[in-house]
């Protein structure tokens, strides 16, 4: 029953531990920051050596991942 204990609580422990690291990780990925195209028609978000910025004829702002999908927008498939 003792060994039994032990195990429960060893895995409990480590599930916890790995939450959190993933949680970080998911934090700083929202907090990474993106450029997009301020126009009417974009609807993607860019890394800033995208090819895809190019075609952008308006402003190009910077923004957080997470502000850029609150806006509705979505990775780009060329650097993504």
């Amino acid at each position: 029953m003792r060994n039994f204990s032990l195990i429960l609580v060893l895995t409990l422990a480590t599930a916890i531990s790995s939450t959190k690291a993933t949680s970080s990780h998911f934090s700083a990925f929202q907090t990474q920051k993106v450029l997009i195209c301020v126009s009417k028609g974009a609807e993607v978000y860019h890394l800033d050596y995208c090819r895809g910025l190019k075609n952008c004829t308006h402003e190009v702002k910077e923004v957080t991942i997470a502000e850029a999908k609150g806006m509705g927008r979505r990775a780009c498939g060329y650097c993504y």
